[in-house]
């Protein structure tokens, strides 16, 4: 991941070298490394293009702990707000693929949250940072996410719950 940039409303967007679906293929991985759960994966494009929209592709990853993001929703209600954690992975209007998540320390300064009990937003910052999401080794065809690679159809659902 490279060119990370951080707006005034806590967002940070660094841009992937990979297409969406092999991206979010990566961040799975990951995600799955570290013991973390993909509850759902929106597809923003696809649900938009049932609606009669054409949009550049963009789906959104959300996971977490189920233990940990309780602690945190315990200590902080309107925490569950951000939980469970987000990363957005979307494509311009040119081609060029980012990933966005909002930043650990606006998380944790919006919610009060301190020490272990920011740690769930600084777990995002560390999945999306690993470079090794961006390069892993991933089969060049479409994925369970709908990959709009030639021969094979968009993803025309929705969403999709992860596998049990």
């Amino acid at each position: 991941m490279t060119d990370d940039t951080e707006s005034s409303d806590g967002v940070i967007t660094k841009s992937s070298s990979k297409p969406v679906a092999l991206t979010i293929d990566g961040l799975r991985r990951l995600i799955a490394d570290r013991d973390f759960t993909v509850f759902n994966v929106i597809d923003h494009s696809g649900v938009a293009e049932r609606a009669g929209v054409q949009m550049p592709d963009s789906k959104l990853v959300m996971f977490g702990k189920p233990t940990v993001g309780a602690a945190v929703m315990l200590a902080a209600p309107p925490a569950a707000l951000d939980i469970p954690l987000k990363v957005l992975v979307w494509e311009n209007r040119n081609g060029a693929v980012s990933v966005s998540y909002n930043s650990p320390g606006f998380l944790a300064k919006r919610h009060h949250l301190e020490g272990e009990l920011r740690e769930p937003f600084d777990a995002v910052e560390s999945i999306v940072g690993t470079t090794s999401c961006m390069t892993c080794a991933v089969p060049e065809r479409a994925t369970a996410l709908g990959d709009r690679a030639p021969g094979h159809p968009p993803l025309r659902i929705g969403w999709e719950r992860a596998p049990s």
